[in-house]
């Protein structure tokens, strides 16, 4: 989505999620309690009316066909009706918020247009049509950074974020509106934080699968004719699956966290964002734990406690599993994000936001299945590399290398291990 334009059936299928948007519209009214418990909106007190006038400004960048502003209005409509009654000498407090929608997609900017000159709750709404990244080239949001600290940016709510967290370029463009100026000292990000975890999981069906794609075009735009993709190519790409056939093999672990906003250097934002290292590596160590394991069941959906102890009673009952080893295919990619105070959305199992669908896992193939005998530890290595100097950059990449060891429990000798899997992005990059 960084780079390309979203479809208007790929806005549809995520925009009747039932659970996403009830997360975010609570986030910001979380946020607008903060910044009216911590006096930082601009305001105005009507004495006569005991009313305090509070005007916030939310930037909601990345905002698509609406849904995102449809909660920002929803939320500010909570606070109104939480705040309208003053007590006694405290007064009331009546927001008037000022959001405005940030999108680069021509198509969906026609559509947040109509619905602004059709519903009167979108009054307050104004449609900047930009990259978010380079604000400064926008007229609505030039007169935003170029104008007082009070008139900027009080909270900024986006829906960036992919199966693994950062792989739809989050990082880049959130730090890039950070650096435009457009915030507040005391702004707020929704999200604030997020995680990403991986796992590894067995599936000879989506390893099956991801080799087909061998044979696919290497260009879809070329249609059949097209020169295939390659047995190489097919298995350094990272895939989007919803998992059945699968079944996760240990407990998922953390590789890393982006945080927004970024806390700023001595020098400036600008400076900070400019030369911040959005690259990440992680080594995680799975140890042998099956019995606990299978309550993780296909790597999608909520932790099953429940199997996970009659399996570890039956192996200790009767020695079920025994002495049995299993295949290595790859590893799921998921993501547990903070949208603000207790307001969370996740896919990972352990915390999985349950009735939510925008997301599936991230399928990281092995191009060789690694067998893992009874009582080795699994260890993989994942890079998060990037050939661009700054997020303002546009021109570069982002991409991912991964590879797998299989280790002796008791010796720490390495049994087998994976080549490293799309070394400097040969096979698999995302476009800034």
């Amino acid at each position: 989505p960084c780079f390309d334009n979203l479809e208007f059936s790929t806005y549809e299928v995520f925009e009747r999620d039932p659970v996403k948007y009830v997360r975010y519209r609570e986030a910001i009214e979380y946020a607008l309690d903060d910044k009216i418990k911590f006096r930082q909106l601009r305001y105005e007190k009507d004495v006569f009316a005991n009313t305090i006038f509070l005007y916030p400004t939310i930037l909601v960048v990345g905002a698509g066909r609406g849904p995102l502003v449809k909660a920002s209005i929803d939320a500010i409509t909570n606070i109104n009706k939480k705040y309208r009654q003053g007590k006694g000498d405290v007064p009331a407090y009546a927001a008037r918020p000022k959001i405005v929608a940030v999108e680069k997609n021509p198509s969906a900017v026609i559509f947040l247009h109509s619905l602004k000159n059709s519903s009167a709750d979108w009054n307050c709404v104004d449609v900047a049509e930009c990259d978010m990244r380079f604000a400064r080239k926008n007229e609505i949001l030039f007169k935003i950074i170029s104008g007082t600290e009070e008139n900027k940016a009080d909270i900024v709510v986006s829906e960036l974020l992919g199966s693994f967290g950062d792989n739809e370029l989050s990082p880049e463009c959130l730090d890039g509106v950070q650096g435009s100026g457009l915030m507040k000292e005391s702004c707020a990000n929704i999200p604030q934080s997020y995680v990403s975890y991986l796992a590894p999981m067995s599936s000879m069906k989506l390893h099956s699968e991801a080799q087909s794609q061998a044979y696919q075009p290497s260009d879809a735009l070329e249609g059949p004719s097209g020169k295939p993709c390659g047995n190489l190519r097919a298995m350094e790409i990272p895939y989007v699956v919803r998992t059945h056939a699968a079944i996760q093999t240990h407990k998922e672990l953390e590789c890393w966290e982006f945080v927004h906003p970024i806390k700023e250097d001595s020098v400036s934002i600008e400076h900070t964002v400019e030369h911040i290292n959005n690259e990440r590596h992680a080594q995680l160590l799975f140890k042998d734990d099956f019995s606990s394991s299978v309550g993780y069941r296909c790597g999608y959906g909520n932790y099953n406690e429940s199997i996970a102890r009659i399996t570890k009673r039956s192996s200790v009952d009767s020695d079920l599993h025994g002495n049995s080893a299993y295949t290595l295919h790859g590893f799921l990619g998921t993501f547990h994000c903070t949208l603000y105070g207790s307001s969370t959305i996740s896919i990972a199992p352990h915390s999985f936001s349950t009735g939510m669908y925008s997301w599936f896992p991230l399928y990281f193939p092995l191009r060789e299945p690694l067998t893992v005998p009874f009582g080795a530890a699994v260890r993989c290595n994942i890079w998060r590399k990037s050939n661009a100097n700054g997020p303002l950059q546009t021109g570069g990449s982002v991409w991912y290398e991964w590879y797998a060891e299989v280790i002796d429990k008791q010796s720490g000798r390495i049994i087998s291990s994976s080549n490293l899997h799309n070394p400097r992005g040969r096979s698999s990059k995302i476009l800034l």
